[in-house]
C-alpha cells in the first residue's frame, strides 16, 4: 500500500516492500518513448504473492537454484523475478551491482518458517456492503476545509434514494469504512468570480446524498478519506475526492 504508482513503485530512498499489491488500478498515462531513460535510478525490492511472470527465463545462481527473470518492458530500471511462488521486483539504483546483489540471494532454507507479517491492512471480510442511511446530525468540515456538510432541514426530503447513491458511487474499496449521510452541501469551488473580484461558490447548501469514507486502521497507506455526494433532488453528482492525510 506504500509502493509508488504509475511506473514509479520505489521511493527515492532505498526501501523494501512486502505484500501484495492491494492498490486499485490507475488511470496511468502511457509512457512516453524516453520514459526509460528519463526514469530515476533507484535501490528497491518487493516481495509478495504472485504468478510467474510473463516471458520469463531461468536464472541460474551460487546457491543451485533456479530463479526466473523477465523484464517488464519498456522500464529497464526494474528487474522481476519469480521464485517458489513469490513474486519480487528489485530496483535498479545507480550501482547496478546492488541490484545483482539482491537478486544473487534470492534462496530458501527448508525447515525455516515463514517471517509473521505485520502492518496488515485491515479490510472487510467481505463485499462492501451499503451503510444504514442516516441524516447528518452536525456540521462536517472535510477535505482540507474545502467541503462542509451542515445537517439537513427537518423539512427535507430526498427525491434520489440511497440506494440510488450508493449504487451510483460503485464503491468497491474494501479499507475503508462507510457512512451514507443526507446532508446540506456547501463547497469553496467550483466558484465564479463576483463583481469585486471575488470568488463566489457555486455549489451553496445543496441537499445531498453524501458516502463519506475513511480508513479502517490508522496504518499510513492502508485506505484514503473521501467523499461521493449526489444532489438528491435531481440525483446529478456533484464530487468525488479522496485525500490524505486526515479528514
Amino acid at each position: 500500500m506504500h509502493a509508488g504508482a504509475c511506473f514509479e513503485p520505489f521511493p527515492a530512498a532505498p526501501a523494501v516492500l512486502i505484500g501484495p499489491d492491494n492498490n486499485p488500478p490507475l488511470a496511468c498515462p502511457s509512457p512516453a518513448p524516453a520514459a526509460a531513460a528519463d526514469s530515476p535510478a533507484r535501490d528497491g525490492v518487493w516481495l509478495g504473492p504472485g504468478p510467474r511472470p510473463p516471458g520469463a527465463r531461468p536464472v541460474m545462481q551460487s546457491r543451485h537454484v533456479t530463479v526466473l527473470q523477465a523484464r517488464p518492458g519498456w522500464d529497464r530500471r526494474v528487474i522481476q523475478a519469480w521464485y517458489r511462488h513469490v513474486f519480487i521486483e528489485i530496483g535498479i539504483g545507480p550501482d547496478p551491482r546492488t541490484a545483482r546483489r539482491i537478486l544473487a540471494s534470492v534462496g530458501y532454507t527448508r525447515g525455516l518458517p515463514d517471517t509473521r507479517d505485520t502492518g496488515d491492512c485491515a479490510r472487510a471480510a467481505g463485499p462492501v456492503a451499503m451503510p444504514e442511511p442516516a441524516r447528518l446530525a452536525r456540521r462536517l468540515v472535510i477535505e482540507q476545509g474545502n467541503i462542509t456538510l451542515h445537517p439537513p432541514r427537518p423539512s427535507d426530503r430526498a427525491v434520489m434514494t440511497a440506494g440510488a447513491a450508493w449504487r451510483q458511487a460503485s464503491i468497491t474499496w474494501p479499507y475503508d469504512r462507510y457512512k451514507l449521510l443526507l446532508v446540506r452541501y456547501s463547497a469553496k469551488f467550483p466558484a465564479r468570480p463576483g463583481p469585486d473580484g471575488s470568488y463566489v461558490p457555486m455549489d451553496r447548501h445543496l441537499l445531498a446524498w453524501a458516502i463519506y469514507s475513511r480508513p479502517r486502521t490508522p496504518i499510513p497507506g492502508c485506505g484514503l478519506w473521501g467523499l461521493d455526494s449526489f444532489n438528491a433532488l435531481t440525483s446529478q453528482g456533484i464530487s468525488s475526492d479522496s485525500w490524505s492525510p486526515g479528514p
